[in-house]
């Protein structure tokens, strides 16, 4: 192989790996500046209620836990409730990577509970949504599922409503 060609590829890795870097140090500066704060399960419903009263699309509350109380940061399971073409559902956003794992567990989780699961994309990120239905009751088994009780700590990001 051409060293000229071996150059022109290194540095082609080089660009696009920095642009990977610049992404993802962008949207984890954007996510450490919405609020955050420790909650429970259980209060989820309430939270919920607030962002389909008040919340204008795009508003969210974003739940992390961790599967099985296990301490691998990076292993932390999203579950989203947004607001969406004025109205609230919940998102199952493929971007950590327990969440891309566990897409299948998600889908069945939901088909089993009787909800029409749709998929998504914005911003570049895909996601696949849940509007109709009990969507609490679709929450409450997805955290029950990975071990959590309605008592358990998990942590919220917001946007866009006022927090209960």
């Amino acid at each position: 192989m051409d060293l000229s060609l071996i150059g022109r590829l290194l540095l082609f890795l080089a660009v696009v790996l920095s642009g990977i870097s610049w992404y993802y140090r962008r949207k984890v500066s954007v996510i450490d500046n919405l609020p955050r704060k420790r909650t429970r399960v259980n209060a989820v419903g309430e939270i919920a209620a607030r962002l389909s009263e008040c919340g204008e699309d795009g508003s969210f509350a974003s739940f992390m836990f961790l599967r099985d109380q296990r301490r691998q940061e990076d292993m932390s399971v999203n579950v989203q409730l947004s607001k969406e073409r004025g109205r609230t559902g919940l998102d199952w956003v493929l971007l950590g990577e327990q969440n891309v794992a566990d897409q299948g567990r998600f889908l069945k989780l939901a088909a089993e509970s009787g909800h029409q699961v749709h998929r998504r994309k914005e911003n570049g990120v895909a996601y696949l949504r849940v509007e109709d239905g009990d969507i609490m009751s679709l929450f409450h088994t997805i955290t029950s599922s990975y071990g959590l009780s309605s008592s358990s700590p998990i942590e919220m990001v917001f946007r866009g409503f006022e927090d209960v």
